[in-house]
């Protein structure tokens, strides 16, 4: 099975939860690689079985650079994919938006996950709730 993590990570906090899902399916399923959304082109996506694609919440949904990202993806009908995301508010409306986007490129979403993580809003009082996150 050819597995990959890609990410898209501005301060660090999703790159951290990549980190840690690649090292538990590596430990589960054998190699799995890992990137950034500017290492992989979409199109080369096609040689994966399993594809983890992580991103910040932005607005409530993906950010613009990850919907910009999917709608380059070519068909990836029957492969699987599970989106994940850090963000330091509410995150209800992300997986509505992402899922119905990779569905339409042939995706499998076979899970979800999502995690608290610090929040970078200089509009926002320090220390916000979630400061330290992840850890």
């Amino acid at each position: 099975m050819q597995c990959i993590i890609v990410h898209f990570s501005q301060t660090g906090n999703t790159e951290k939860v990549a980190r840690a899902i690649q090292k538990g399916v590596s430990q589960t399923a054998g190699n799995c690689e890992i990137t950034t959304i500017k290492e992989i082109k979409p199109e080369r996506l096609i040689d994966y079985d399993l594809i983890g694609l992580g991103c910040p919440v932005q607005g409530f949904v993906e950010p613009g650079v990850i919907q910009a990202y999917i709608y380059r993806m070519r068909d990836l009908n029957g492969k699987h994919i599970f989106p994940f995301a850090t963000h330091g508010t509410r995150p209800e409306f992300f997986f509505p938006s992402i899922v119905p986007k990779l569905e339409k490129k042939g995706l499998v979403v076979i899970g979800m996950y999502n995690c608290y993580a610090d929040l970078n809003l200089p509009s926002m009082p320090r220390p916000y709730p979630t400061a330290g996150h992840p850890n």
